[in-house]
C-alpha cells in the first residue's frame, strides 16, 4: 500500500481476503501484518483496498470452510453477512439511492419545457419501450440489481457454500392498518365518502371542522378549510389520509408560524407502502437471480428472523438480521461494518433547473481535480483526525462530510489541511469501515 492508502484507525482491516493463483477465493485466515511480506516480496498483488483483497502469485493448497451468506434486502438499506458456525467473516450494509423516480419525473418535465420554448432538445419518442419478460419499474429494478451485484462481488472474495435470503411477502395494508380484515381490503378510504378527491374526503371525515380551534364551516357561516400535512412531505410525510388533517385558514397559518400546535393523534402518519411494495415486486426475480449465482439457495421468513434474533439477544438492526438469516446465530459478530453508500458521480444537464448568478449557466463538465490539487469529489480524506468525504468545494476550500452526510466542520477547510486516504476510483459508492455500535446509533436517530 502507498503512504496515502495506509489504513486509519476507522479504516483498519479486520481480515485480508485471499485469492489463490487461479483467482478463486481461499479462506481469509491471515491478518494484515502477516501478509505485508508477501506484497513486499512480490508473492502477492493487491486486488482491492476496501475490502482489502490480495491474490497469491504462487500455487497453494486451497482451504475452504462451510460459509453461509445471509442477505436482508430492503428498499433503502440492505445488509450482507458471511458466517461460519463460530465466526462472522464479512458484514456489509448498503445505503441505496431512492431518488430515481423523482429524477425521471424532473427529466421528463424539463424536456417538455424545452420543447415548448423551442430550444435545443431531444425530439420526443413514443412507443420506444419493449415489453421484455420480467420487466420491472426502474426503481425496483435498481434495488434488485444492486443486491445481486453486491452478492456477486462477495462470491468472488469468499467461498460461499449456502446463500440465504429473506423473500417473504408483506401485507402493505396490514402494516398501515393492523385492524384491517375481510372485505375492508376491497374498500379504500374513499369508499364511505361522496367525493373522489382525497382533500374533500378528509374534510368530510373531519366533519368540516377545524381540528385545532373547532371552527365549523356551514352554509350560513362558511369557513375556509385547508388540508394540512401532519408530517411534512420534505421529512418523509405522505399524501395518504392518515397524514392529513383539516384546519381552518387562520390556524393553518399560525401552525406554520409556530404559534399553535396540533396535538391530535399522529401515530403512523408517515407510513408508506413503497418499501413493502418494492420487496413484494422484486422477491421472485431476486430469488431467481441468486439461483444463478449460487448452487444452494434458501429463502427465509421475516417473522422467523425476528423470533430468532430476539432469542439470541441481538439488537434490532439490518446487519444483525443478516447474521441471523445466515443460520449461524451463535457466530461471533465483527466489530466493524463495511458501509457502502450509493452516490451520483455526475448530474445530468437536464437536471440543472437553476441557471446560476447573472442568468449565466454553469458549464456542464467540471475539472477532474479540485482546486488544482490531486483531490476529486467523494475522495476519502483525513480531516482533523477523522475520516470524511469531499462533497463539494468553494474557491480553494472543501466541504467535508461523513459518509452519512453529516458536516464535520462548520464551514470549509483548506485543501492543504486534509490528507487523502483513497479515491472512489470511478465508482458510484462511498465506502468506509464503521464501528457497529456507531452505525446502530446513527440508524436509531434517523428513525
Amino acid at each position: 500500500m502507498s503512504k496515502q492508502q495506509r489504513p486509519h484507525k476507522e479504516q483498519k482491516v479486520k481480515y485480508v481476503y485471499v485469492l489463490g493463483l487461479s483467482g478463486k477465493p481461499i479462506m481469509p485466515t491471515k491478518r494484515l501484518g502477516r501478509v505485508k511480506h508477501l506484497l513486499k516480496e512480490g508473492k502477492a498483488r493487491k486486488v482491492s483496498y476496501n475490502p482489502f483483497v490480495i491474490q497469491l502469485l504462487y500455487e497453494t493448497p486451497e482451504k475452504y470452510k462451510d460459509l453461509n451468506l445471509g442477505v436482508d434486502p430492503g428498499h433503502e438499506h440492505s445488509a450482507f453477512s458471511v458466517t461460519s458456525a463460530d465466526e462472522e467473516y464479512f458484514v456489509e450494509e448498503i445505503i441505496q439511492t431512492t431518488d430515481m423516480s423523482d429524477n425521471l419525473t424532473i427529466r421528463s418535465r424539463l424536456r417538455r419545457n424545452r420543447r415548448t420554448r423551442k430550444l435545443r432538445c431531444r425530439e420526443p419518442r413514443f412507443m420506444n419501450r419493449k415489453n421484455r419478460v420480467g420487466k420491472l419499474p426502474p426503481s425496483n429494478e435498481h434495488t434488485r440489481d444492486t443486491i445481486l451485484d453486491e452478492a456477486r462481488r462477495i462470491s468472488k472474495i469468499l467461498p460461499i457454500k449456502n446463500a440465504f435470503i429473506e423473500t417473504a411477502k408483506y401485507d402493505a395494508q396490514k402494516a398501515m392498518n393492523p385492524e384491517i380484515q375481510g372485505i375492508e381490503y376491497q374498500r379504500g378510504f374513499k369508499y364511505d365518502y361522496d367525493s373522489e378527491n382525497i382533500k374533500e374526503c378528509v374534510r368530510q371525515r373531519d366533519k368540516y371542522t377545524c381540528q385545532i380551534c373547532g371552527a365549523k364551516s356551514t352554509a350560513k357561516e362558511p369557513v375556509t378549510l385547508n388540508v394540512h400535512h401532519i408530517l411534512p412531505v420534505s421529512k418523509g410525510g405522505t399524501n395518504t389520509p392518515r397524514n392529513l388533517v383539516t384546519l381552518c385558514e387562520n390556524c393553518h397559518k399560525k401552525l406554520h408560524k409556530g404559534e399553535v400546535q396540533y396535538t391530535g393523534d399522529s401515530q403512523a402518519k408517515s407510513l408508506t407502502s413503497i418499501p413493502l411494495s418494492t420487496l413484494n415486486v422484486i422477491s421472485e426475480s431476486l430469488a431467481e437471480g441468486f439461483g444463478k449465482l449460487f448452487e444452494n439457495v434458501y429463502t427465509t421468513d421475516g417473522i422467523m428472523t425476528k423470533v430468532t434474533r430476539t432469542k439470541a439477544g441481538l439488537e434490532k438492526h439490518h446487519t444483525y438480521d443478516a447474521l441471523v438469516i445466515s443460520q449461524n446465530v451463535h457466530a461471533k459478530p465483527l466489530e466493524y461494518v463495511l458501509v457502502k453508500k450509493q452516490c451520483r458521480r455526475h448530474n445530468r444537464a437536464l437536471h440543472d433547473e437553476k441557471p446560476g448568478k447573472g442568468g449565466k449557466r454553469r458549464k456542464k463538465t467540471c475539472d477532474k481535480y479540485i482546486c488544482n490539487s490531486k483531490l476529486q469529489k467523494y475522495d476519502c480524506v483525513l480531516c482533523n483526525g477523522e475520516v470524511g468525504f469531499i462533497f463539494g468545494k468553494t474557491n480553494n476550500s472543501l466541504y467535508i462530510k461523513t459518509i452519512f452526510g453529516e458536516k464535520m466542520i462548520k464551514s470549509t477547510i483548506s485543501v492543504n489541511k486534509v490528507t487523502k486516504l483513497f479515491s472512489i476510483d470511478g465508482g458510484n459508492s462511498l465506502k468506509q469501515l464503521i464501528r457497529r455500535s456507531r452505525l446502530i446509533e446513527y440508524d436509531s436517530k434517523k428513525k
